[in-house]
């Protein structure tokens, strides 16, 4: 299975990741991905960055060339299935 992994980093260690990820199997070819995070105010937290890997599994159906959209800004597109 073809897979998507978006790594980056969180500001604390007490901000939990979220992400909301669009159907990928329509005409346009393209992934919508909304990353963000939550924290908990009340917590006391260190101040350091925390490192994170989103995998995306990918349940593509159509040949192409797909845009992968992360918070509304085009990032990279891919061809599937990729050419060897």
């Amino acid at each position: 299975n073809d897979t998507l992994t978006i790594s980056g980093n969180l500001p604390t260690p007490c901000h939990m990741l979220r992400a909301q990820i669009s159907d990928m199997k329509f005409a346009e070819q393209k992934i919508n991905i909304s990353i963000y995070s939550l924290r908990d105010e009340d917590l006391i937290c260190i101040q350091s960055l925390a490192p994170f890997n989103l995998i995306v599994p990918l349940e593509l159906t159509q040949v192409g060339t797909y845009s992968v959209v992360i918070n509304n800004e085009k990032r990279f597109e891919f061809n599937w299935p990729e050419n060897k």
